[in-house]
């Protein structure tokens, strides 16, 4: 509901208060823009304050990458960006990983159970989750390890209590309510599991660590730590074990949501379902899936998009800071801007302002994939910024990408999907930190 009450303001600039503390909502693309890319040196910093008092107390000490203020965070990042490259995102060589275990997934999941309806967005996450698991660690884990798929419940445990604790946060007396109506309570439990586990591994990496076979995304963090000028003292054990909790955060949950909408939207769109399929069908027959067949595949790219767009994983980009005062001064869509934000103001993007803005998408409350086969394509595409835009961007929207076209064909080649007699699609998603749609049940039926 908050989402849409911001997109109903959509292509304006407006302050709100909450908890006493101001924040500035940025909409529209045009000023989404200006701010986060053309003037990116001074509004891609970021605070830990900004998070609920509980999760900034540890991203003070452990910030990882997300959390990192500016200047080092540009650090993090960098070295990040390179080493997931070196480990193959966004690269061919990164493909057989995925398609072992988008395989894996379907013997294990889907195989025994065709024909009969399966709850589809608890075991779509441990896949993403492994691919991303053999990028950081060198292997993946097996669907029937307990810990694994407690690990990854908590994860999801954690995102839920984080929105409900953000939203808390700026009720001074939600303290006091009964329950855990904060969601404090649910999070630090489930930080009891993830975080010593993260440091366990760190730990284990680290007693194994060689020099000569840097091979994941740990031993290269730890080495770095070791053999390079650490003068900033980024590269610390915590901040391991922060950076690969959020890696495996930011490369599991919107993944496993997108392909959920996905689906959902297949069910509920059975017409663009067939037609997807008959384009798979003529085009790649039974082959394998590779990544490089979107370029053949236009109609399945363009279902991928506009699930993307519709769909909108991420209503709210993670909040930015000002580092300096800053003037708005243009037009967007007729409407004359112009309002200087203070320094040090907390910038929230609306990103729902732009992929569901109608001056570019012809009644963008619908599922239409054509939308991005005729008209003006180029804009459309550039406008779908389901990974954010700016500095502070996805740094994992290559491998996001790569995912989500080789699950989706594959399973669009192999199976029909649809809902159990008498289930009405629901298409609102339950909005928090990650949009995902409300719990439904699936059925693949071998094609």
């Amino acid at each position: 509901m908050l989402c849409r009450m911001f997109n109903f303001l959509m292509m304006t600039v407006f302050t709100i208060e909450l908890g006493g503390v101001k924040r500035v909502v940025i909409c529209g693309y045009e000023i989404v823009h200006e701010i986060l890319c053309k003037s990116a040196n001074v509004s891609s910093n970021r605070k830990a304050d900004s998070m609920p008092k509980h999760h900034s107390e540890i991203a003070e000490a452990t910030p990882g990458i997300f959390w990192a203020e500016y200047p080092h965070w540009k650090t993090l990042r960098s070295f990040a960006l390179s080493t997931l490259r070196e480990e193959g995102m966004g690269k061919s060589h990164l493909e057989p990983r995925i398609m072992h275990e988008i395989h894996a997934y379907i013997d294990h999941f889907i195989t025994p159970h065709v024909g009969q309806p399966i709850n589809l967005s608890d075991s779509i996450m441990l896949a993403t989750a492994n691919v991303m698991s053999s990028m950081i660690h060198g292997h993946r884990k097996d669907y029937t390890d307990a810990f694994f798929k407690l690990w990854m419940k908590q994860f999801r445990v954690s995102l839920e209590a984080t929105t409900k604790a953000a939203i808390a946060r700026n009720i001074p007396f939600a303290a006091y309510f009964p329950g855990d109506f904060t969601g404090v309570k649910a999070d630090i439990k489930a930080g009891e599991v993830t975080i010593p586990e993260a440091m366990r591994q760190v730990e284990a990496h680290k007693a194994n660590l060689d020099p000569n076979n840097l091979v994941t995304y740990i031993d290269k963090f730890l080495y770095h730590a070791q053999e390079k000028k650490d003068d900033e003292n980024l590269f610390t054990d915590g901040n391991a074990g922060m950076s690969m909790l959020q890696l495996y955060a930011a490369g599991t949950e919107t993944t496993s949501t997108a392909l959920t909408w996905a689906m959902l939207y297949m069910c509920a769109h059975p017409d663009v379902q067939v037609k997807v399929q008959e384009e798979i069908d003529n085009v790649l027959g039974t082959n394998e899936v590779r990544y490089q067949d979107r370029f053949t595949l236009p109609y399945t790219e363009a279902v991928i998009l506009e699930t993307l767009r519709l769909g909108n994983i991420v209503p709210m980009a993670l909040p930015h800071t000002l580092e300096e005062e800053y003037t708005i001064d243009g037009e967007i869509h007729l409407i004359v801007i112009l309002q200087t934000l203070p320094a040090g103001c907390e910038l929230m993007i609306n990103m729902a302002s732009i992929l569901w803005d109608e001056e570019v998408f012809e009644e963008p409350n619908k599922f239409k994939p054509e939308r991005y086969l005729n008209g003006d394509v180029t804009l459309k595409k550039t406008r779908t910024l389901a990974f954010g835009t700016g500095r502070r961007a996805c740094l994992g929207e290559g491998l996001a990408r790569m995912e989500l076209s080789l699950f989706f064909t594959t399973f669009m080649q192999r199976f029909k999907v649809s809902l159990p007699t008498g289930h009405i699609p629901n298409l609102d998603g339950v909005c928090s930190i990650v949009n995902a749609p409300a719990k439904f049940t699936v059925i693949f039926t071998e094609r």
